[in-house]
């Protein structure tokens, strides 16, 4: 689906806010015009919100939505069900390969963030399925995806699966023979190599969880792990999509306070607590953080660089409304990747690789960080 215009899009974003904090669909005006509610539908679309808003929010609360607009809603809700169910079917057989194989294994994202977090694997649309296995099982389950007739597409870096592969990126892409939109990203690491954190896989394995899927029980994150992990994902991919904040955001709700504590000690012992205190200052900027969480925010952030995490708050939320406007100070965007990756060194060499020590106009020096983020981290 389009991008929003920008003109449009503040508008919308901060609408699509005030319905995840008020659980209902008074943010959403009787009065619009048919072509608001056409650009809020594309907004919802683009940040991946349709069936978690339609869902969530109730049909009813669209009932001043013009005809067209609202069919086409239902229909991409419905969608979503229908799609994720088709992608999600794939883990049958991958769970019966990695099992005849002794693969130790953990489903990321995807199926886990709907069914753990939203209740329903038709609240939360995703297009791939994210399996997390120890480096020194990442050949053989490679070999298992490529006997399930999947094709290897190769990783971030571009590089062939093998070895070399291993030792300098995180993950790889496999891509079904029988039907391409099933995409596996086979991960053997969390993050890239560039994110210094202490979470091998034996720590998530010992604390996992599983989901019910078609009868079979499927291993995942458990839910402290889970919160975690959603913050690093997020601010390594500077919370461009709304649905990151929500994903987050409706995590940490669910936490009880012993959760909480755990989430802090989780984020402190791990390394690295910028990545998590980023994500929770994007949620209290938005609102969207209990009284506890707040006290848990403000105490990570005394463990980090609160200047670096207010560079990536700023980032993130202009990105979000689709402003591109960088901050004044255009030094700060080295710092914030900086603060991602936990070394000053590496961020250097990505920002001349982006060509923004060349760039003139802010906007154009944020879209050559962000490009240069998604095309190397993501």
């Amino acid at each position: 689906m389009r991008k929003p215009d920008n003109t449009e899009a503040g508008d919308h974003i901060s609408t699509l806010i005030r319905c995840v904090v008020r659980g209902d669909g008074t943010a959403l005006s009787p009065a619009w015009p048919h072509d608001v509610w056409k650009s809020f539908a594309t907004a919802c679309g683009f940040h991946g919100m349709t069936a978690y808003l339609y869902s969530t929010v109730g049909r009813d609360a669209f009932h001043n939505c013009p005809g067209d607009i609202r069919e086409a809603l239902a229909l991409e809700a419905r969608g979503v069900a229908t799609r994720n169910m088709e992608i999600a079917s794939a883990l049958a057989k991958l769970q019966i390969a990695f099992r005849q194989r002794e693969i130790p294994w953990l489903l990321l994202k995807g199926p886990a963030v709907a069914l753990t977090v939203y209740g329903d694997i038709g609240r939360r649309s995703f297009t791939d399925l994210d399996i997390l296995v120890p480096p020194r099982y990442a050949a053989v389950a490679s070999r298992a995806l490529e006997d399930l007739a999947y094709r290897n597409a190769g990783t971030p870096e571009g590089l062939a699966f093998g070895p070399v592969a291993i030792a300098r990126d995180f993950e790889c892409a496999f891509v079904s023979r029988d039907d391409r939109r099933i995409i596996i990203d086979l991960h053997w690491s969390l993050s890239p190599r560039l994110m210094k954190f202490r979470a091998g896989f034996g720590t998530l394995w010992k604390r996992r969880s599983a989901i019910a899927l078609a009868g079979n029980r499927i291993p995942v994150p458990g839910k402290v792990d889970l919160a975690w992990y959603l913050a690093i994902h997020g601010s390594r991919h500077l919370w461009y999509r709304w649905i990151w904040v929500c994903d987050l955001a409706i995590a940490v709700s669910q936490l009880d306070p012993a959760e909480l504590l755990e989430f802090e000690r989780t984020a402190i012992e791990r390394g690295n607590t910028t990545c998590t205190a980023a994500g929770l200052a994007v949620l209290a900027h938005l609102r969207l953080l209990s009284t506890d969480c707040m006290h848990i925010a403000r105490r990570l952030e005394e463990r980090s660089n609160s200047r670096g995490i207010g560079v990536v708050r700023t980032i993130a939320v202009d990105s979000l409304l689709h402003r591109h406007a960088a901050p004044s100070n255009n030094t700060d965007l080295p710092l914030a990747h900086a603060f991602m990756v936990d070394s000053q060194t590496a961020s250097a060499k990505y920002l001349i690789g982006a060509g923004l020590s060349a760039a003139s106009r802010p906007g154009l020096i944020l879209g050559n960080l962000k490009r240069k983020l998604f095309s190397s981290l993501t």
